[in-house]
Protein backbone atom coordinates (compact mmCIF):
# COMPACT_ATOMS: atom_id res chain seq x y z
CA UNK A 1 0.00 0.00 0.00
CA UNK A 2 1.51 3.44 -1.31
CA UNK A 3 1.19 6.15 0.87
CA UNK A 4 1.36 9.77 -0.26
CA UNK A 5 4.24 12.08 0.98
CA UNK A 6 3.95 13.85 4.47
CA UNK A 7 3.77 17.65 4.46
CA UNK A 8 5.17 17.92 7.67
CA UNK A 9 7.32 14.50 7.29
CA UNK A 10 10.58 16.67 7.55
CA UNK A 11 9.72 18.89 10.75
CA UNK A 12 8.60 15.56 12.32
CA UNK A 13 11.94 14.09 11.68
CA UNK A 14 13.85 17.05 12.90
CA UNK A 15 11.66 16.86 16.26
CA UNK A 16 12.46 13.01 16.96
CA UNK A 17 16.21 13.27 16.41
CA UNK A 18 16.25 16.53 18.62
CA UNK A 19 13.83 15.52 21.29
CA UNK A 20 15.50 11.75 21.28
CA UNK A 21 12.19 10.07 20.27
CA UNK A 22 9.92 11.96 22.78
CA UNK A 23 7.76 14.16 21.16
CA UNK A 24 5.90 16.94 23.63
CA UNK A 25 4.36 18.93 20.65
CA UNK A 26 0.49 18.29 20.74
CA UNK A 27 0.07 19.63 17.52
CA UNK A 28 2.39 17.56 16.13
CA UNK A 29 1.60 14.65 18.48
CA UNK A 30 -2.08 14.81 16.73
CA UNK A 31 -0.44 15.09 13.38
CA UNK A 32 1.71 11.94 13.76
CA UNK A 33 -1.90 9.86 15.29
CA UNK A 34 -3.51 11.35 11.95
CA UNK A 35 -0.55 10.72 9.53
CA UNK A 36 0.51 6.75 8.63
CA UNK A 37 4.28 8.09 7.55
CA UNK A 38 4.78 10.23 10.10
CA UNK A 39 3.71 7.80 13.13
CA UNK A 40 5.99 4.86 11.39
CA UNK A 41 8.94 7.18 10.83
CA UNK A 42 8.10 7.84 15.09
CA UNK A 43 7.69 4.17 15.69
CA UNK A 44 11.34 3.37 13.17
CA UNK A 45 12.99 6.08 14.59
CA UNK A 46 12.16 5.58 18.47
CA UNK A 47 13.17 1.92 17.94
CA UNK A 48 16.36 2.59 16.77
CA UNK A 49 17.32 4.44 19.42
CA UNK A 50 16.81 2.18 21.84
CA UNK A 51 18.25 -0.60 20.20
CA UNK A 52 21.26 1.75 19.59
CA UNK A 53 20.71 2.88 23.17
CA UNK A 54 21.36 -1.21 24.58
CA UNK A 55 24.35 -1.66 22.49
CA UNK A 56 25.61 1.35 23.79
CA UNK A 57 24.83 0.17 27.48
CA UNK A 58 26.43 -3.58 26.60
CA UNK A 59 29.57 -1.56 25.49
CA UNK A 60 32.76 -2.27 27.36
CA UNK A 61 34.74 0.84 27.45
CA UNK A 62 38.41 0.21 29.33
CA UNK A 63 38.79 2.46 31.82
CA UNK A 64 41.48 5.93 30.70
CA UNK A 65 44.26 4.28 32.88
CA UNK A 66 44.38 0.81 31.23
CA UNK A 67 43.82 2.39 27.87
CA UNK A 68 47.17 4.64 28.74
CA UNK A 69 49.26 1.84 30.03
CA UNK A 70 48.53 -0.07 26.46
CA UNK A 71 49.55 2.53 24.69
CA UNK A 72 52.77 3.12 27.18
CA UNK A 73 53.56 -0.14 26.22
CA UNK A 74 53.19 -0.36 22.53
CA UNK A 75 54.67 3.09 22.62
CA UNK A 76 57.81 0.87 24.69
CA UNK A 77 57.76 -1.43 22.55
CA UNK A 78 57.96 -0.01 18.93
CA UNK A 79 60.60 1.78 20.68
CA UNK A 80 62.55 -1.22 21.38
CA UNK A 81 61.50 -2.72 17.57
CA UNK A 82 63.28 0.39 16.08
CA UNK A 83 66.26 0.67 18.50
CA UNK A 84 66.92 -3.17 17.63
CA UNK A 85 66.61 -3.05 13.78
CA UNK A 86 70.34 -0.92 13.63
CA UNK A 87 71.89 -3.68 15.84
CA UNK A 88 70.40 -6.63 13.41
CA UNK A 89 71.30 -4.62 10.61
CA UNK A 90 74.96 -4.43 12.26
CA UNK A 91 75.15 -8.23 13.23
CA UNK A 92 74.30 -8.88 9.76
CA UNK A 93 77.34 -6.89 8.37
CA UNK A 94 79.23 -8.38 10.85
CA UNK A 95 78.37 -11.98 10.08
CA UNK A 96 79.03 -11.30 6.43
CA UNK A 97 82.57 -9.51 7.29
CA UNK A 98 82.94 -12.61 9.07
CA UNK A 99 82.65 -15.03 6.25
CA UNK A 100 84.31 -12.89 4.23
CA UNK A 101 87.68 -13.40 6.46
CA UNK A 102 87.21 -17.04 6.93
CA UNK A 103 86.90 -17.62 3.49
CA UNK A 104 89.84 -14.86 2.56
CA UNK A 105 91.80 -16.73 5.59
CA UNK A 106 90.94 -20.43 3.29
CA UNK A 107 92.58 -18.87 0.43
CA UNK A 108 95.48 -17.53 1.85
CA UNK A 109 96.35 -21.08 3.50
CA UNK A 110 94.92 -23.35 0.75
CA UNK A 111 98.29 -23.55 -0.81
CA UNK A 112 99.61 -24.86 1.99
CA UNK A 113 97.41 -27.17 2.87
CA UNK A 114 97.62 -27.76 -1.17
CA UNK A 115 101.48 -28.28 -0.47
CA UNK A 116 100.95 -30.67 2.49
CA UNK A 117 98.19 -32.92 1.12
CA UNK A 118 100.56 -33.15 -2.00
CA UNK A 119 103.49 -33.68 0.29
CA UNK A 120 101.79 -36.57 1.57
CA UNK A 121 100.29 -37.78 -1.49
CA UNK A 122 103.85 -37.97 -2.51
CA UNK A 123 105.11 -39.95 0.91
CA UNK A 124 102.70 -42.55 1.30
CA UNK A 125 103.60 -44.45 -1.37
CA UNK A 126 107.58 -44.58 0.52
CA UNK A 127 105.57 -45.77 4.03
CA UNK A 128 106.02 -48.94 4.97
CA UNK A 129 103.05 -50.45 6.96
CA UNK A 130 105.22 -51.36 9.63
CA UNK A 131 106.52 -47.76 10.09
CA UNK A 132 105.78 -46.08 13.67
CA UNK A 133 103.79 -43.40 14.88
CA UNK A 134 106.10 -40.69 14.89
CA UNK A 135 106.96 -41.06 11.65
CA UNK A 136 103.42 -40.32 10.85
CA UNK A 137 102.64 -37.78 12.86
CA UNK A 138 105.95 -36.04 11.58
CA UNK A 139 104.51 -36.60 8.00
CA UNK A 140 101.17 -35.10 9.52
CA UNK A 141 102.58 -32.45 11.57
CA UNK A 142 102.58 -29.49 9.15
CA UNK A 143 99.14 -29.57 8.45
CA UNK A 144 97.72 -30.37 11.81
CA UNK A 145 97.50 -27.03 12.85
CA UNK A 146 96.14 -26.19 9.95
CA UNK A 147 93.52 -28.45 9.95
CA UNK A 148 92.07 -27.58 13.34
CA UNK A 149 91.81 -23.85 12.83
CA UNK A 150 89.33 -25.03 9.79
CA UNK A 151 87.43 -27.89 11.67
CA UNK A 152 87.44 -24.98 14.74
CA UNK A 153 86.24 -22.10 12.06
CA UNK A 154 83.82 -24.72 10.67
CA UNK A 155 82.18 -25.67 13.70
CA UNK A 156 81.94 -22.13 15.05
CA UNK A 157 80.82 -20.15 12.00
CA UNK A 158 77.34 -21.84 11.92
CA UNK A 159 76.64 -20.61 15.56
CA UNK A 160 78.13 -17.30 15.21
CA UNK A 161 75.93 -16.66 11.94
CA UNK A 162 72.73 -18.08 13.94
CA UNK A 163 73.68 -15.83 16.71
CA UNK A 164 74.35 -12.77 14.92
CA UNK A 165 71.34 -13.34 12.22
CA UNK A 166 69.00 -14.43 15.66
CA UNK A 167 65.80 -11.47 16.64
CA UNK A 168 66.07 -12.48 20.15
Amino acid sequence: MKHAACTREDEVLALVSRLHGALHDPDVLAHVEECDTCAAMVSLATALRTDRDEMLRAAHVPAAGQVWWRAALRAHADAAHAARRPIVWLQGIAAACLLGVATAFGGAVWGTVHDGVASLVTRAPRLDVSVDIGRVAGVLQPVLPLAIVIGVCLLVTPVVVYLALSDD
